[in-house]
Formats: C-alpha cells, structure tokens, sequence
C-alpha cells in the first residue's frame, strides 16, 4: 500500500486554553494518499459548505487535527479508524478542507 502514498503532509494537533484553540505542529513528512470522495461539495457545519477527502496513511491521526499538504492546502480530520488487511496496518482518515 506504501507504493500508492504520493503525498506527504505535516500534523498539526489542537489545544485549548481558556477560550482559545491553538495548533502545533506533531509531525511532518508523513506520507500518505490523499483523494476526493466527491467532486461535489458537502455541508460542513453552519451553512459552511467544504469538500470532503479520504486520506490513507501508516501513521494515526486523530479527529480534530489539521493537515497541512505540500502545496499548501489545509484539512481537518473529521474521523480516523485504523485497519489491519492481509497482516498490514494502515489508517483512513475523512477529512473536510478547510
């Protein structure tokens, strides 16, 4: 599955203080295989309308964090489950643009 991991993003993960939410970044360089689940955009939250993405990587990600790609585009992990096929492990993850 490695083979078909064309990208690399950096994690950036969330804390909050007080009234605000800040991130700092876990991990960079972390390959993975971003695409689109559908050329159509989706409601997000609010009104607000994104596109939705699904990502596959050896390395965890957790809802909530932000994603950073190489050419600059930013998303938000929206769910993760890790799965184990033919004795490899890798995760999905569904993530929303931002």
């Amino acid at each position: 599955m490695e083979k078909h991991f064309t990208s690399t993003v950096s994690i950036a993960r969330s804390s909050v203080a007080g009234n605000k939410t800040t991130y700092a970044t876990v991990a960079t360089g972390v390959a993975c295989h971003i695409q689109p689940l559908s050329g159509e955009l989706a409601i997000a939250e609010m009104g607000r309308y994104a596109k939705t993405h699904l990502m596959f990587s050896k390395t965890e990600v957790k809802v909530g964090d932000r994603l950073t790609d190489a050419s600059g585009k930013e998303y938000e992990v929206v769910s993760s489950e890790g799965h184990s096929f033919r004795g490899r492990s890798h995760y999905e993850a569904n993530l929303r643009a931002v």
